[in-house]
């Protein structure tokens, strides 16, 4: 994974990762997800050195408010 946020911020200079919600995980992953709590996840994602920010509860469909409102200028996938 850490090679793919590596990636995602060679595409620009600044790099958010969008964490979705326990909630949003369990609705589309099942009830045995997510394994790491939203707090753990946001921790471990702010510890990497490519990541700048996270957008803590993520939507699932990226609105573009969303894209304004952060002045994103592209958005990379790095779901596995």
């Amino acid at each position: 994974m850490i090679d793919r946020l590596k990636i995602a911020k060679s595409y620009g200079d600044y790099l958010y990762v969008g964490l979705w919600s326990d909630e949003m995980i369990k609705h589309y992953c099942g009830n045995k997800y997510p394994v790491i709590s939203l707090n753990e996840r946001l921790l471990m994602t702010l510890s990497c050195k490519y990541v700048d920010d996270v957008v803590v509860g993520a939507p699932f469909i990226i609105t573009k408010d969303l894209v304004k409102s952060l002045n994103v200028n592209k958005i990379v996938n790095v779901v596995s």
